[in-house]
This record gives structure tokens, C-alpha cells and sequence, in this order.
């Protein structure tokens, strides 16, 4: 790309500590360059690791690289730097340690240029290699895990609506019609701008053709922080709009409230043992059942999956119930709480 050349396409990828991934993520996005051209703007949370000196030797090799520093070390503000800096008319996403799967802007671009949409993704391939993450990918892909979350369960290749995506291409005027991401959100930006998009009367479409690579987390506390704040924010992005994207979102909470309340019971009476048992029992056998699947059908192992499983559930419960308390508790004290806050992975 010479410096008079417009690309079609500016992909932004908010980086913080991924030297593992980051070298396969920007070669896999180049090789993926649609004929108009592209270009690629990292940035860099203040890695501490070589993240951002691999990407200064990549830049050096090619030009359609830049590299610019977020301090806030946030994704929502590290996307709206990368926004602010690309030149093209058509806006990406790529997290640093996903993998784009050859086709994938293309198909999105086509798709953008003529179905009316304004923000078009495909699939996320979830993907590890130790034995805990293939169980935690695999609780990622299955709908007991995290429900009708199209963009990680679908099995179909046929194009869909849907309320929200990850990683996928906008039109960048969008951006001039509803606003940036909002640097309020630590967690959960992607869909509180799909909540915007959709109420302004635009539209959001899924190609399960489409592909990215996704490596998950390695262990089950770095997944249950990553669900935990997924929770928490989620009630955040609700008490801006007065309203959750999909019901799906309330049912880990609501199960973790109901086990809770029947395991106080069951310590007073009989009956209270009955209820706790009526709701455990079902849960339990549907984790199992699940975990039994995915082990005769993947690799993942049984006790991995069902921890994974139950991490899961559990985690943006507990996060979005912290979340119902903290508002409360602000109600009382007539103050803001301090929520969680972290940078990408």
C-alpha cells in the first residue's frame, strides 16, 4: 500500500500482552486482504511482554502495519484510538489471539456491499491444545455452556440476524450515526454498540461460512474472571438501556438465586431439602449428559468439560448478581461502587 492508496478495509486489533499470538494473528489478517486493499492498526495496551516489539518488526517488513499505544490499557478506548487513526470506509475487528480463516473480510465486505447490513461476522472457532483448554473450548461451543449465543453454537451455514457478533466488519460511518464504543463498558462494549445499532433500526448479520480461530483461556480461573466481568457488565449495558439484549442473559443468575435460596432453606427444614435437590439434581444431570457428549463426539475430557461447564454458569451468575448488589448498595450509600476492570484477556 503506497501512501496515496485509500484501503477498503482498516482492521483494528486491541492488543495487551499476546507475544504468543500476535505474529499468526496479523499474518493470518494480511493474508486475508481483500482487493481494495488493507490496513492494520494495533494497539498496544502497555504490554509488558514482547507483544509490542513483535509488532514494531512487522511494521518494519510491511507498511500496511501500524502501531499505537492505548494507555488506558481498555478495549473500548483502544478500539476508538484505532477507529480515529484508519483512513478506510469499512471497520474491523480482530482481537490478538484469534486467527482469521481465509475468506473471512471478503465474505463480510460482499455481504456489507450488498444486503443492506451494517455490521457483518462469522463464526468463532474456539480452539486449545492443552487438555484444559480443549474442555473449556468445548464448553464454549456447546449451548448448555453459553446458550443461544449464535456466533459460537451455530452449525448451520446459512447468513442469519442476530442481536450481537464478535470480531466482525462495520461500516465506518456507522460510527457518525450512533456514536463510538463507549469507553464505559470494560467489558461487554461489543454489545452495548450492537443494543445502539439495533435500536437505531440497523441491522446485524451472522455467516456461519465465515470463520476466526479463537484460542480460549487456559484455565478455569482465567475463565471464570472472563465470565464474571461478562456478567457484571451485562447489568451495566442494562441500566443504560433499561433492557437485556436476549433473556438468555438472565439465566445463570437466575439458577445461581434459586440454588442459593433452596440451599438456605434445605438447612431448616425438610422441604427446603427437597426444593435444593429438585434444582441441583436436573442441573447436575444435564452437565453430565453434556460433558458425556462432548466427549464421545471431541477430544475434551469429561471432568474438564463438566468444570468448564459449571465454571461458566457460575461465574457470570455470581457477576451479574455482584452487579444487581452493587447497584443497590450505591442506592443506600448514594454513591458509585468501583466495578472490575481488565484489559482484553
Amino acid at each position: 500500500m503506497t501512501d496515496s492508496v485509500v484501503p477498503i478495509l482498516s482492521v483494528v486489533v486491541p492488543v495487551r500482552n499476546e507475544e504468543r499470538f500476535i505474529r499468526p494473528c496479523l499474518t493470518s489478517i494480511l493474508a486475508d486482504a481483500p482487493a481494495g486493499g488493507i490496513e492494520v492498526i494495533v494497539v498496544d495496551g502497555m504490554s509488558d511482554d514482547k507483544t509490542a516489539s513483535i509488532v514494531e518488526e512487522m511494521a518494519r517488513a510491511d507498511r500496511r502495519i501500524r502501531l499505537i499505544p492505548n494507555p488506558s490499557r481498555f478495549v473500548p478506548r483502544a478500539m476508538n484510538l484505532g477507529i480515529a487513526a484508519a483512513i478506510a470506509p469499512f471497520i474491523g475487528r480482530i482481537d490478538g489471539h484469534c486467527i482469521v480463516v481465509p475468506g473471512y473480510f471478503r465474505g463480510c465486505l460482499d455481504r456489507l456491499h450488498d444486503g443492506g447490513y451494517e455490521y457483518v461476522g462469522g463464526i468463532l472457532v474456539q480452539e486449545g491444545s492443552t487438555p484444559m483448554e480443549l474442555a473449556v473450548a468445548a464448553a464454549m461451543t456447546s449451548r448448555v455452556g453459553v446458550g443461544s449465543a449464535r456466533f459460537r453454537t451455530v452449525r448451520t451455514d446459512t447468513d442469519e440476524l442476530v442481536d450481537t457478533l464478535s470480531f466482525g466488519v462495520y461500516r465506518r460511518d456507522l460510527f457518525d450515526r450512533i456514536g463510538l464504543f463507549d469507553e464505559e463498558f470494560v467489558r461487554n462494549q461489543d454489545d452495548e454498540l450492537s443494543m445502539r445499532l439495533i435500536g437505531a433500526g440497523f441491522r446485524i448479520l451472522l455467516a456461519p461460512s465465515l470463520r476466526i480461530r479463537y484460542f480460549v483461556r487456559g484455565s478455569l480461573r482465567q475463565l471464570w474472571r472472563q465470565y464474571f466481568q461478562y456478567g457484571y457488565w451485562k447489568w451495566r449495558v442494562f441500566a443504560k438501556h433499561g433492557r437485556f439484549a436476549s433473556i438468555r442473559h438472565l439465566a445463570p443468575s437466575t439458577f445461581l438465586l434459586c440454588l442459593i435460596v433452596t440451599l438456605v432453606l434445605a438447612i431448616f427444614s425438610s422441604a427446603g431439602r427437597i426444593a435444593f435437590a429438585l434444582v441441583a439434581g436436573p442441573y447436575l444431570l444435564i452437565v453430565a449428559l453434556e460433558s458425556l457428549r462432548i466427549r464421545l463426539t471431541t477430544s475434551a475430557g469429561f471432568v474438564g468439560t463438566a468444570l468448564a461447564l459449571m465454571t461458566l454458569h457460575f461465574s457470570y451468575g455470581s457477576g451479574l448478581l455482584k452487579a444487581i448488589l452493587d447497584a443497590a448498595w450505591q442506592r443506600i450509600r448514594g454513591r458509585a461502587a468501583a466495578p472490575p476492570t481488565e484489559m482484553s484477556r
